[in-house]
């Protein structure tokens, strides 16, 4: 179960968590914008992390921005 919003509205679904482990984050109070990747640029930042292995350098993954 996943649950955001407001702690009021969280607490409004008490009787469904009583008794139940919880992972509690504080979300800020704006929503900043997210840096969306595409293409060689998600690849490269991929890269970049480590999480891309031994096919990171190939050149014909297409660079769409509808994915």
């Amino acid at each position: 179960m996943v649950l955001e919003g407001t702690w009021e509205e969280i607490c409004a679904h008490e009787a469904d968590l009583r008794g139940r482990r919880l992972r509690v984050t504080v979300l800020p109070d704006t929503e900043e914008p997210v840096n969306a990747f595409s293409g060689s640029d998600l690849l490269q930042y991929l890269i970049s992390i480590g999480f891309v292995g031994e096919w990171a350098d190939r050149n014909d993954i297409p660079d769409r921005q509808d994915c």
